[in-house]
C-alpha cells in the first residue's frame, strides 16, 4: 500500500460524528497504555488450594473462584470400592482441627477419637499462613490434606462447570514422615480410573493427564485409600485443572481466547473458535489470509458473524489478556506499550468486517513508534463491534483473539 492509499484508508474515519462517538466511548486509545489484569489464560484454571472456601464462607459442595456453584466436593465413602454411588459429602466443618486455630477441614463427625486427634475421613487445608507440624504431620501453608479411614476413602470431587477438554496435573505426597506404610491413590472419571498409584512412607507421586474430555456436570475424583497403618495416612493433594483451548484454523496467525459459558460475561457460550455469543446467536470469528511478511504486507483479517449494519474496529496490543467487557471478552492486553486502533469498519448487511492488505503500512502511517509493526514482532489482534441488543446488556462485543508473528 502506497502513501496515497494509506491516506485514503485513514480518511475512512471521517464518518458521522454520532457513529464515531458511539464506537470510541470507552475504547482503548492508540498509544495509550491500559492496565493488564494478569497473566494470560489464568481464568481457564481451577486450583484446589485457591478455591477451597474458608470460614465464614465454607461450603460443601464448594463453588469455584468464577462464581460457579457446586464445583468442589469434599467426601468420604461407605466402602473402599470406587463407586460414586457410595460417596457421601463430609458434613462437619471446623476451623481449629487438631486443636490448631486456622486448620480448617471437613470431616465425618461420627469418627472422632478425641478432641485433638482429628475426625476421619477428612479433607482440610492449612489456612494459618505458616508451616505447621502437629501430631507428626508436616503441613505446609495453603496445602490441602486428605486422610482416609480403614473402611472409608477420602475424596476430592471436581464437577466440571463447562463442557470441553481439560488438562489435569498435580501431586499426592505423604505428610507423616514418622510412621505409616504409605497410601494408595487414584484419579477417576466417574467410576473409571484414569491414573492410580501407591506412595510409600515419605514419598510422593506426580500425575499429569493432558487431555480429558468432559461434558458439563461430569465428575473427576481424586481419592486417597488406606493401608494397614491408617493412622499415618495424611496425604497432601496439589491439583490444578486447566481448560484446554480447542484447535482452530487460520491461514495466518494463531487464534486464541474463545467464548465459553464460564468466561463469557453472562454465560453466552460456548463458541469454540469464536468470541462470546452476540445478538445473532453466534460468536464472531477472527481469521487471516495472506502472509505475515513485512515486505509483502498482504495480511487480510476478517471478522465474520458480526451483527449486520454495525460499526466496529480492529485493534492490537503486544500482550494477551482475558477481561469480561460488555457481552464479550477483551483478549488483547497493552503489554506496557498501549492499544492501537485501526480505522472504523462497517459490517454491512452480510455482518462481516475486513482489514488489509496494507496493515503494516497502516501501522507506520498512523501509529507512534511503539505501535509500528516490524519483523520479529508478535502482535495480538481482535475485532470490537457494536451490538446494542447484546445478550448481557452490554452494547459491545468482541471476536476471538488472533496472534500474528511477523517475518521479513
Amino acid at each position: 500500500m502506497n502513501a496515497r492509499s494509506v491516506r485514503r484508508w485513514l480518511s475512512l474515519t471521517t464518518l458521522p460524528v454520532s457513529a464515531v462517538a458511539a464506537m470510541t466511548v470507552g475504547m482503548p486509545q492508540a498509544g495509550l497504555a491500559q492496565g493488564d489484569p494478569g497473566p494470560p489464560g489464568a481464568p481457564h484454571a481451577w486450583t484446589l488450594s485457591s478455591d477451597f472456601a474458608l470460614h465464614p464462607n465454607q461450603a460443601n459442595p464448594n463453588p469455584d473462584s468464577f462464581g460457579n456453584d457446586d464445583v468442589w466436593y469434599f467426601m468420604g465413602s461407605s466402602t473402599l470400592v470406587h463407586d460414586p454411588a457410595t460417596y457421601v459429602l463430609l458434613s462437619d466443618f471446623v476451623t481449629d482441627a487438631l486443636c490448631v486455630p486456622g486448620i480448617q477441614q471437613w470431616h465425618d463427625p461420627l469418627q472422632c477419637p478425641g478432641p485433638c486427634l482429628g475426625c476421619l475421613p477428612t479433607v482440610g487445608i492449612n489456612a494459618t499462613g505458616l508451616f505447621q507440624r502437629v501430631m507428626g504431620i508436616r503441613w505446609p501453608a495453603n496445602t490441602v490434606r486428605l486422610h482416609p479411614m480403614p473402611s472409608q476413602l477420602a475424596i476430592v470431587g471436581w464437577r466440571s462447570p463447562v463442557g470441553g477438554t481439560v488438562a489435569v496435573e498435580g501431586r499426592f505426597a505423604d505428610m507423616d514422615l514418622n510412621c505409616g506404610d504409605g497410601v494408595d491413590w487414584s484419579m477417576d472419571h466417574g467410576a473409571l480410573s484414569l491414573a492410580e498409584g501407591s506412595i510409600t512412607q515419605g514419598g510422593s507421586q506426580l500425575f499429569s493427564l493432558p487431555e480429558i474430555t468432559l461434558n458439563q456436570g461430569e465428575f473427576l475424583y481424586f481419592i486417597v485409600g488406606p493401608r494397614n497403618n491408617f493412622g499415618c495416612d495424611s496425604t497432601a493433594l496439589e491439583l490444578t485443572i486447566t481448560l484446554s483451548e480447542p484447535g482452530c484454523d487460520s491461514a495466518v496467525g494463531e487464534p486464541y481466547c474463545f467464548g465459553n459459558e464460564v468466561l463469557c460475561p453472562c454465560g453466552n457460550g460456548p463458541f469454540p473458535c469464536a468470541g462470546c455469543a452476540n445478538s445473532t446467536g453466534q460468536g464472531v470469528t477472527l481469521t487471516a489470509l495472506g502472509s505475515a511478511s513485512i515486505a509483502l504486507d498482504d495480511l487480510v483479517m476478517t471478522a465474520a458473524s458480526v451483527p449486520p449494519n454495525q460499526f466496529g474496529i480492529f485493534f492490537m496490543g503486544s500482550a494477551t489478556s482475558t477481561v469480561p467487557f460488555g457481552s464479550g471478552l477483551r483478549c488483547v492486553g497493552s503489554g506496557g506499550t498501549g492499544f492501537f486502533r485501526f480505522p472504523i469498519q462497517f459490517s454491512g448487511p452480510l455482518g462481516s468486517m475486513s482489514m488489509g492488505p496494507g496493515v503494516v503500512d497502516l501501522s507506520h502511517a498512523g501509529f507512534p513508534p511503539a505501535g509500528r509493526i516490524v519483523s520479529g514482532d508478535t502482535w495480538y489482534f481482535q475485532a470490537w463491534y457494536r451490538d446494542p441488543s447484546g445478550p448481557c446488556g452490554g452494547a459491545t462485543n468482541f471476536s476471538n483473539g488472533l496472534a500474528v508473528q511477523f517475518t521479513p
